[in-house]
């Protein structure tokens, strides 16, 4: 999982998550943070967001398995993706909608929806995030699977 920020250059935060991400055998792809809360300032451009992504993943040059997962809310959605997807690296999208419920009909556009922050499981004291995966997908692992078995 990384926070990606707008005020460092993505090449140079690969070089950070090469230094302390391992690379093993079964690793998931990379959970990449897209979102203007606890940032920088700096509001990029949807043609300088694209450059830096492009340019950070250019940097890991694959080291990591499979498309990475954008994790952003609906408002950066909007923003920068909508329409625009092809302008990005191939990705998973992990949505934060946190206003409503998922709607099943969206799934496809959406892999994984953080619909609550505020939930509550047995065994865990205090909030935690509530996740929908699309229903689409078989399971968590099926989404990754065959990721993970790919031959290094």
């Amino acid at each position: 999982y990384h926070f990606f920020t707008f005020c460092r250059p993505g090449r140079d935060q690969a070089q950070n998550v090469l230094a302390t991400v391992p690379l093993e055998q079964g690793t998931l792809p990379l959970a990449i943070d897209l979102e203007f809360t606890g940032n920088c300032g700096k509001v990029p451009t949807r043609e300088e967001l694209s450059g830096e992504l492009k340019a950070f993943f250019g940097e890991l040059n694959g080291a990591y398995p499979g498309k990475p997962i954008f994790y952003l809310d609906q408002p950066f959605f909007d923003q920068y993706l909508r329409g625009h997807e092809e302008m990005f690296p191939a990705h998973h999208l992990w949505l934060r909608s946190i206003a409503e419920e998922p709607l099943v009909g969206d799934c496809g556009r959406w892999s994984i929806w953080q619909f609550a922050d505020t939930g509550s499981l047995a065994g865990i004291q205090g909030a935690v995030d509530l996740n929908a995966l699309c229903p689409t997908e078989p399971d968590l692992s099926g989404l990754f699977r065959a990721v993970a078995q790919a031959p290094r």
